[in-house]
């Protein structure tokens, strides 16, 4: 069985079809080509997706509409200007972990890099952190906010009121860079 199918929709154009295993609905996302991605449960055939879409053009094309505005509002974002290679920017994003968790006492098993869809990063049970390699593409001060922000959950695996309280320990803006980083979208860097 394919997993992805590719459609013509009429007032909504190329659709791409993918399904996932974990998917429960359909969902629609936008790549940064600014192609329609709809997210299909494994239980729902092509067919039956592209007939679900296809009679909700109109919430699509309000779905397409908001997503190219925010493009529009967020294409203004100070970016990192210095170009990496995959590995040298991997390699970046390691020993930067690496000097902030010996210069303020944090224990981390491995780091791993990759490219998530969803999250700049995470930190396991086990103290593996793993880091979005388009961290790459910010401003030097997010890169520092979310590593720190991994760090500390290797002791608060929560977001809860000690988290932030011992976040702003090591960074007092944690907050405000917070704030600032949900303007960021993954997909379109």
């Amino acid at each position: 069985m394919a997993n992805s199918y590719s459609a013509y929709i009429e007032d909504v154009g190329i659709v791409v079809f993918k399904k996932r295993k974990r998917t429960r609905r359909l969902s629609l996302s936008s790549g940064s080509a600014g192609a329609l991605k709809i997210t299909v449960p494994y239980w729902v055939s092509f067919k039956e997706a592209k007939r679900m879409v296809s009679s909700e053009v109109k919430w699509v094309k309000r779905y397409l509409s908001r997503m190219a505005k925010w493009k529009m509002e967020h294409a203004e974002l100070p970016l990192n200007s210095e170009t990496l290679s995959l590995a040298s920017g991997s390699e970046r994003l390691k020993e930067r972990t690496k000097v902030l968790a010996q210069r303020n006492g944090f224990e981390v098993n491995n780091i791993t890099i990759r490219e998530q869809k969803s999250r700049w990063g995470s930190c396991s049970h086990n103290n593996n952190i793993s880091l979005n390699r388009k961290l790459n593409k910010l401003p030097n001060k997010f890169v520092d906010y979310v590593i720190l922000h991994e760090l500390v959950h290797t002791r608060i695996k929560n977001h809860g009121k000690g988290f932030w309280l011992e976040i702003e320990r090591y960074s007092r803006s944690a907050r405000e860079c917070d704030r600032e980083l949900r303007k960021y979208n993954i997909a379109f860097l």
